[in-house]
């Protein structure tokens, strides 16, 4: 029988691995370079979305003088730094098992990340996680990132695959809406470092991707196991 899910397609940025945080950090010293204050709960709103669109809204709201393009790569050129910095990069628990379970299974495995293309070379060389995409695309490779559809359609293309016979890990609600209008089933997972999240409109939630959530979506993903 053939899967019904032949492709599933990973966020990065709190799935594979625990940045939220970072980002955090890097943008309060941005901020705060700027005589402006801010706080996670400021932030959470923007989890998962593109990044020229994430800096279009944050330059309205605190009226900043930069396009968002020049934002972007500002902040885009001060996370490469804080990654360099890190004497090793881990990826979030579970996630390495997740892939090689799936992986195991045949599954063709993407990502598709709002982190411009710099810094998700980045983390997969330096996590280690590299071998086990067949198709990438990063937020500086489409015009509209989450939560338009656009980047989980074009890693669909590049995986070589349809929309319908893919899913998505996602962690943010941004990223989930944005599976959902690409027409693909979503599993959300709930990570606290990323805030409140609406994961609502995904397929299935899990707590984490400890061993109980890993069976629980090598089981309930349909396909999968097929």
């Amino acid at each position: 029988m053939r899967a019904l899910y032949n492709m599933v397609i990973f966020d990065m940025d709190g799935v594979l691995i625990d940045s939220e945080p970072w980002y955090f950090e890097v943008n309060r010293r941005f901020f705060a370079e700027r005589g402006i204050a801010i706080t996670r709960a400021d932030f959470e709103c923007y989890a998962g979305m593109g990044m020229v669109t994430m800096w279009e809204k944050v330059r309205v709201r605190y009226r900043l003088p930069e396009t968002a393009v020049d934002l972007a790569a500002q902040e885009t050129e001060a996370f490469h730094r804080f990654l360099l910095s890190q004497a090793r990069l881990d990826p979030i628990a579970g996630a390495r098992d997740l892939l090689e379970g799936l992986s195991r299974r045949g599954v063709f495995l993407g990502l598709a990340s709002s982190t411009p293309r710099k810094n998700v070379d980045c983390v997969l060389e330096r996590t280690g996680l590299r071998p086990f995409f067949g198709a990438s695309v990063a937020g500086d490779e489409v015009t509209n990132g989450k939560p338009a559809p656009d980047i989980f359609l074009q890693a669909a293309r590049l995986g070589g695959h349809e929309p319908a016979r893919c899913a998505v890990v996602e962690d943010s609600g941004n990223g989930v809406r944005a599976a959902k209008a690409a027409g693909m089933f979503c599993v959300g997972v709930r990570n606290p470092a990323s805030g409140r999240q609406d994961l609502s409109p995904a397929d299935l939630v899990v707590d984490d991707l400890g061993p109980a959530s890993r069976d629980r979506i090598l089981t309930d993903l349909p396909g999968v196991t097929s």
